[in-house]
């Protein structure tokens, strides 16, 4: 779980950077368009999806005999 948080803080700093700064400090920063829209996807990706989905599919992986116990056996 830590490289995926650190991955969120490290786009959250570039997003700050990017698109919260001032246009002075985006301007100075240089970057291409295209950087931009990468450095914008990456935030989305660490901060809203990988933070809320990687802990469920963790759940799912480590408890794959919960999972299969309860498919084979429904309550009925």
């Amino acid at each position: 779980m830590l490289p995926l948080i650190a991955f969120g803080v490290g786009a959250d700093c570039l997003e700050n950077v990017t698109f919260s700064a001032g246009p002075l400090v985006t301007s100075q920063a240089g970057l291409s368009p295209t950087v931009r829209e990468a450095i914008a996807f990456c935030y989305r990706l660490g901060a809203s999806i990988l933070l809320a989905v990687i802990p469920a599919v963790l759940w799912v992986l480590l408890h794959r005999r919960l999972l299969y116990e309860l498919r084979s056996n429904p309550a009925s």
